[in-house]
């Protein structure tokens, strides 16, 4: 599965979800790939995002 993120959101995610991010290898755990992205605009999937992480 693909997230995008960044740092500020992602640390959250280990807190709230260590498990999918400890190397524990759980049968039922999602394998993640983690991509970055900084408070700029971004194309993903031909959409334009404002890439402001405080946007919610």
């Amino acid at each position: 599965m693909n997230i995008f993120t960044t740092d500020a959101v992602f640390a959250a995610l280990q807190r709230e979800f260590h498990y999918v991010f400890d190397g524990t290898n759980y049968p039922g755990i999602p394998k993640v790939n983690v991509n970055f992205f900084k408070d700029e605009p971004f194309d993903l999937l031909g959409e334009n995002y404002s890439g402001r992480s405080d946007a919610l």
